[in-house]
């Protein structure tokens, strides 16, 4: 898995097409700097530093042989459904992704066909879509479970080589939550193998957490990492927004909860 770093799209009514990746948030441990906030849990914990500016898409790459089942969570709620986070696999509505299947997600499933960019902001503010769809005390940043399948139902290892696709992972923030960003065109494809493939006792979850470039200092005692991103950026150097080749394929229905969310300007 890997957070890509990305320019936020407006969120002007506009339909965008997924934005180029420029480069990927450097990750660190929770459990290598004692002075991280104590309301972080520190076992599989993680945390980027994130400017406001920037926003995020999620990379899966995993194997193509062995698939897995991945639930991600801004905070207290699924990031596909609107619904609280709950580490159990469901299909109606379809709370996680297939891996591989789906290669990325940019954001919150609002609508059929179309994503609402991930995007940070201040926790407290009561503009992280956890913020307004969860009654819960605010935690900030992502949560990640992945399951693997069933015993038997797929080879241990591969059959023969093929290009591998992908699988995995997320980020989040204790300073900071994901808020709702620009529409951007993506699909979230139904599980082709069913929700019974999945081993429901083999879970193994993370957090990620989202710190703003000066907590990220004053947790790491290091400079937060300057971001590349600028609306310049992509005039400048010509960088490409892509588009998925994927007319041929489903997109599960959203949950219905996040349609209504509100965005970050």
């Amino acid at each position: 898995m890997g957070f890509h770093r990305t320019l936020r799209v407006p969120d002007n009514k506009r339909e965008f097409k997924l934005p180029a990746g420029l480069g990927l948030f450097p990750i660190r441990a929770v459990s290598d700097f004692p002075d991280c906030p104590r309301n972080w849990v520190r076992d599989r914990a993680f945390f980027i530093p994130m400017y406001a500016r920037e926003a995020l898409w999620i990379g899966f790459d995993g194997a193509y042989w062995k698939p897995n089942a991945v639930q991600i969570g801004a905070g207290n709620v699924n990031v596909l459904t609107g619904e609280g986070w709950d580490e159990t696999l469901r299909e109606d509505p379809q709370n996680y992704v297939v891996c591989p299947e789906q290669s990325w997600l940019d954001g919150f499933h609002s609508e059929t066909g179309h994503v609402r960019q991930f995007v940070a902001t201040l926790l407290g503010r009561g503009s992280t879509v956890e913020e307004q769809l969860s009654d819960a005390n605010p935690s900030g940043g992502l949560h990640i479970a992945v399951w693997e399948p069933k015993t038997g139902r797929f080879p241990n290892v591969p059959p023969s080589r093929k290009s591998d696709s992908s699988l995995f992972m997320q980020n989040a923030g204790a300073e900071m939550g994901m808020a709702a960003g620009g529409r951007i065109r993506q699909k979230i494809y139904p599980d082709p193998h069913g929700v019974a493939v999945w081993d429901q006792d083999s879970r193994t979850a993370a957090r990620v957490y989202v710190l703003d470039s000066l907590s990220y200092s004053k947790v790491t005692a290091e400079p937060a990492p300057p971001s590349p991103i600028t609306a310049e950026l992509y005039k400048e150097y010509g960088l490409p927004w892509f588009e998925l080749w994927d007319h041929d394929r489903d997109d599960t229905p959203p949950g219905g909860r996040l349609s209504g969310i509100q965005t970050l300007p």
